[in-house]
């Protein structure tokens, strides 16, 4: 425990204040505010301090982890010592962040508050304590375990590398540095091996930074708009950890914080920017750092960089000229801070084939080969869209047809749009977000499909893309959701006879046509969303929707008969419909499980061995059953190919290879072996004698 702490401190804790104490020595904790200061500050740390070991193994190669350790730290060291002349100030963020609870939450609120914040800390556990179970997330891994063990970014151009002494990795283009740069540093200061929990704690710590910068983005949209605050952050808070998504996408350690913490990040200093009518280069350099560590992370900060320096373009108030060269200065400094990411997403974009992009990353021609093969099977099995029209269902429009995934977000956003529209034209940051939001779902998401590119099926079937749209949305309701449900209220006391009757009415038709209303509602589910499980566990989830839609549906017809005898009073009917209204808005959250394990087994499993942990995992269990019996029946060594790479973080026992490996004699594969080849069973993964021998 003692070297996971001091892995925390110095990859992550001392980069963050430095970066601080150089933020303050600029005044920028006086321009941005203390909050934002704190938040960047932490935001920047750790990346920074990635991209500074990426630059010396780019430049110095192969040396031992004692000299990259000790120059990182003398580059830190360098700067501490030329920002000193504030040091005493490095505290005031402190302050104010612990300040503002002391003096603006009553103890009510505060209950509330950390009764809903204690669900982050459920999910944190399933995030740090059990191992990595996500196909993405172990590419991060794998890819920095590599760099820590080559010492070298371009190790891939040897071939493949042998990772635990056994087990044979092929580079995987699609993973960009940033993580596995500040994994790989990690990694150095300890070489027992399978060590996760560093990695684990990169996703945990940005995504309270994330939750931290949302709640600022939506104080400072309600700030304009002139609405209370403080109500505002709560349904902030509320809505944004029972986004399901967003808390899968955690729990499973997927890069996405990071992306959505600097992409909002990057929107508010776009703002900042808009405000000023002469140019503020030291933002501008804040800007491109910001935008260039998110480029370093993946490809989508790459996008989002585009769509930042649009929408700064657009709005910004300085002469064409300026805001021309403004541009080339923050995407000259993003491409710094960002490796030259940019070149790669520029081959990515317009290579015509994905082959082509495997190669242009000097992959031999039959490892290529098999990329791409492996890729489009994947493609196939996991978005479903084989006409138009599950294109758009399953794929376009996903965050309207998936509400299990996405909530009901959009659909109120839409309403908000309609009924707030004037309100938000005469906000300068609405009109930003709102841009920024709108140019993102068109270019990204593309419901004209003008996208021809091969890859652009990645781009609005997966949900890591849709998932930043209703973030973006997600800002909005909770600024303008008790201002919706006042304007429903009022709605409901003029109509309570009428609404009384017809909400009777519905709960008689559910009822009554039980069967009917469920058997629909499985269709309308299959059709909706990629189905990947035993149409068992969908029907069980539109049977649990169907009896929460009853109780919500009986508690509202009570409600409006009451209003209509006059025997409950408008403030406390408000109270009510907001209370119901909240319960309808996250109950998609609690239909499917979005752990590990389920939220409520927590701590069940939590000193459970690893094959037990392994074993319950909701998605990927019977995975693991599948490997745990192969590793009960064959003897230690054996030679196993598979194309999930799920299996290869964990495994101490096996030699795992690729699916094309010709001397291997078992495979675990996704489906039924050949005929006659098979060694066992479980799910939809099977153990077999590879080549049906």
């Amino acid at each position: 425990m003692s070297m996971i702490l001091l892995k925390i401190l110095l990859s992550f804790i001392i980069p963050a204040n430095i970066v601080m104490l150089v933020l303050i020595c600029n005044n920028f904790n006086k321009r941005l505010g203390n909050y934002f200061t704190l938040l960047l500050s932490y935001g920047i740390g750790p990346l920074l301090n990635g991209l500074v070991f990426y630059y010396l193994l780019l430049l110095l190669p192969q040396k031992n982890a004692v000299f990259y350790i000790t120059t990182c730290s003398l580059f830190w060291l360098a700067i501490f010592f030329f920002s000193t002349n504030k040091i005493s100030e490095i505290k005031l963020p402190y302050i104010w962040f612990f300040d503002y609870f002391k003096k603006n939450l009553n103890k009510l609120e505060l209950l509330l508050y950390f009764f809903v914040f204690s669900f982050t800390l459920l999910f944190s556990i399933q995030a740090l304590f059990y191992p990595i179970a996500d196909g993405d997330s172990a590419y991060y891994f794998l890819q920095s375990e590599a760099l820590d063990q080559s010492k070298d970014p371009n190790w891939h151009q040897n071939g493949s590398i042998m990772l635990h002494g056994s087990d044979e990795y092929n580079y995987n283009p699609m993973i960009r540095p940033g993580i596995p740069a500040v994994t790989a540093f990690s990694l150095m200061l300890n070489q027992r091996g399978y060590d996760y929990l560093a990695f684990n704690f990169f996703f945990v710590y940005y995504y309270y930074l994330l939750l931290g910068i949302f709640l600022l983005v939506v104080s400072k949209l309600a700030f304009e708009l002139k609405i209370n605050r403080k109500k505002v952050q709560f349904f902030a808070l509320l809505f944004f950890v029972f986004y399901w998504n967003m808390t899968r996408f955690f729990i499973f350690d997927n890069k996405e914080v990071s992306i959505f913490f600097f992409a909002l990040a990057g929107i508010c200093l776009v703002h900042e920017l808009i405000l000023l009518k002469k140019r503020d280069v030291k933002l501008e350099i804040l800007l491109g750092l910001i935008l260039g560590l998110n480029a370093f992370v993946n490809l989508h900060g790459i996008l989002i960089m585009v769509f930042s320096l649009v929408t700064l373009f657009i709005f910004s108030k300085l002469p064409f000229w300026q805001r021309i060269f403004q541009g080339l200065l923050v995407f000259s400094l993003h491409l710094i801070f960002g490796v030259f990411e940019f070149l790669f997403a520029f081959r990515f974009i317009f290579s015509e084939t994905l082959l082509g992009i495997f190669k242009d990353n000097n992959i031999e021609s039959t490892q290529a080969i098999e990329a791409v093969q492996v890729v489009e099977t994947q493609h196939l099995q996991m978005y479903q869209t084989p006409n138009m029209l599950e294109i758009y269902l399953k794929g376009k429009l996903q965050i309207i047809t998936n509400p299990g995934s996405y909530g009901f977000y959009f659909l109120f956003f839409i309403l908000i749009l309609l009924a707030k529209f004037k309100k938000l034209f005469f906000s300068n940051f609405a009109k930003v977000l709102l841009f920024f939001t709108i140019l993102y779902y068109f270019v990204i998401i593309d419901p004209l499909s003008m996208n021809k590119n091969s890859l652009a099926v990645v781009l609005w079937g997966s949900p890591k893309y849709s998932m930043l749209v209703v973030l973006l949305v997600l800002i909005f309701v909770a600024v303008y959701f008790e201002a919706m449900i006042e304007d429903f209220s009022r709605f409901v006391s003029k109509k309570s006879s009428y609404l009384a009757g017809t909400s009777i009415a519905g709960i008689a038709f559910l009822v009554i046509f039980k069967d009917f209303v469920l058997s629909l509602g499985l269709r309308m589910l299959t059709s909706f969303v990629q189905v990947t499980r035993d149409i068992s566990f969908y029907s069980g989830k539109v049977i649990l929707f169907y009896e929460v839609l009853l109780v919500i549906l009986v508690s509202f017809s009570v409600l409006t008969f009451l209003i209509y005898l006059n025997k409950i009073k408008k403030a406390n009917s408000h109270i009510i419909l907001l209370v119901l209204c909240s319960i309808f808005m996250i109950t998609p959250f609690f239909i499917a499980d979005a752990g590990k394990v389920p939220l409520y087994e927590t701590l069940h499993y939590i000193n459970s061995d690893n094959e037990t942990k392994f074993k319950n995992i909701i998605y990927f269990g019977d995975l693991f059953g599948v490997y745990y019996y192969a590793k009960s029946n064959l003897p230690k060594e054996t030679l196993i190919k598979t194309n999930y790479c799920e299996l290869y973080p964990n495994n101490t026992y096996f030699n795992l290879r690729g699916s094309g490996d010709l001397e291997a004699r078992y495979e675990i594969v996704g489906g039924k072996c050949k005929e006659g080849s098979e060694m066992y069973s479980q799910g939809a993964y099977s153990l077999c004698h590879a080549n049906g021998k």
